[in-house]
């Protein structure tokens, strides 16, 4: 074989290559809220007015994003500096 020509080392496996998807599609439906469930309902009327605005403030954030302390600490804190820049456009 001479340099000009080119060797088939391996040829690819169409039953095992992965799609070449480019683009993630995004779900309209990802960020919506749903319907409490029957359960849900039944056990906030038991525990109405149990818990301080703390613990419902944790469980809502655990809930929603997983409970991770410093995540919740990045939030408030893009938060308060989302609130010092308003501030000083004033």
């Amino acid at each position: 074989m001479t340099e000009s020509e080119a060797a088939l080392l391996a040829e690819a496996d169409p039953n095992r290559q992965e799609d070449l998807i480019a683009e993630n599609s995004p779900d309209p439906l990802e960020g919506e809220q749903t319907w409490p469930t029957e359960d849900e309902l039944a056990e906030a009327t038991a525990n109405a007015g149990q818990c301080t605005l703390e613990e419902e403030e944790n469980f809502h954030w655990n809930r929603n994003f997983g409970g991770s302390k410093f995540a919740k600490f990045q939030f408030r804190l893009s938060n308060l500096s989302s609130v010092l820049s308003n501030l000083s456009m004033i």
